[in-house]
C-alpha cells in the first residue's frame, strides 16, 4: 500500500498555491488562479480542485499556510 501523501495549501482569493508531498518528497506542486469575483461557483472550482489533488494523490494529511 502507497505511503498517504501530504497536501500544502497557500490559500489566497486569487491565487492558490498547492504541493504534494509523498515520503519527504514533492511529487507535484502547482500554482492554481481563480481570477473570477468570489461567488459559490467560484468557491466549488477551488473545492473541487482540491478534491482531485487529495483523491490523486491518497492525500491523507492536508497543512494549510
Amino acid at each position: 500500500m502507497a505511503a498517504k501523501a501530504i497536501l500544502g495549501i497557500s490559500p489566497g482569493t486569487r491565487i492558490i498555491g498547492l504541493a504534494v508531498i509523498r515520503n519527504g518528497e514533492l511529487v507535484e506542486w502547482k500554482i492554481k488562479t481563480f481570477k473570477e469575483m468570489w461567488s459559490r461557483d467560484k468557491r466549488n472550482a477551488i473545492v473541487a480542485t482540491i478534491n482531485r489533488l487529495c483523491e490523486y494523490h491518497s492525500v491523507g494529511v492536508l497543512v494549510l499556510k
